[in-house]
């Protein structure tokens, strides 16, 4: 149940005026001048050659100094290996039975 108050709105009620205030422009950026002023000619940047064969060392791979000696023991073949029969895959009973009545759904 909702209570009942004695409050009632009287008189006139105003919302805000959606007219009144305008939309704003964006001001526009200030650029101030800058006091830097290339003095001189300029000159372009050498393009520079690619490294010459004195600028930069060979790379050397080092040799190994590991050798197989003797002989080694080699995998089997496996060709020679007989292939074993599959085993049947093994079924447990269950315990699960039906028990009373069974009632068929017209």
């Amino acid at each position: 149940m909702k209570p009942v108050d004695n409050l009632k709105p009287e008189g006139e009620f105003t919302g805000r005026r959606k007219d009144e205030a305008p939309k704003g422009e964006k001001r526009s950026p200030i650029r101030h001048e800058d006091n830097l002023h290339p003095e001189g000619q300029f000159y372009e940047k050498p393009k520079q050659a690619a490294p010459l064969k004195g600028d930069r060392a060979d790379v050397v791979k080092p040799k190994d100094h590991l050798r197989p000696e003797g002989e080694f023991a080699k995998r089997p073949d496996r060709n020679g290996i007989p292939v074993g029969e599959k085993r049947s895959p093994i079924r447990h009973e269950d315990n699960l039975r039906p028990e009373g009545m069974i009632i068929k759904a017209k």
